[in-house]
């Protein structure tokens, strides 16, 4: 039971690690999309766009 956690926990936390190297990666190749998306997550969420950039 203790070998199904552990593979779960580590399968997660490689999941969680491949999608930060995905987002840092996008980060510096498409910067202006990336502002445009987290603005749209944060307006979403509430707030004015000035506050969400």
């Amino acid at each position: 039971m203790a070998a199904g956690e552990y593979v779960s926990v580590s399968s997660q936390a490689d999941a969680e690690s491949a999608d930060e190297e995905k987002e840092r990666g996008e980060l510096v190749n498409q910067p202006d999309a990336e502002l445009l998306a987290l603005t749209g997550i944060h307006e979403k969420r509430g707030l004015s766009r000035g506050l969400a950039e």
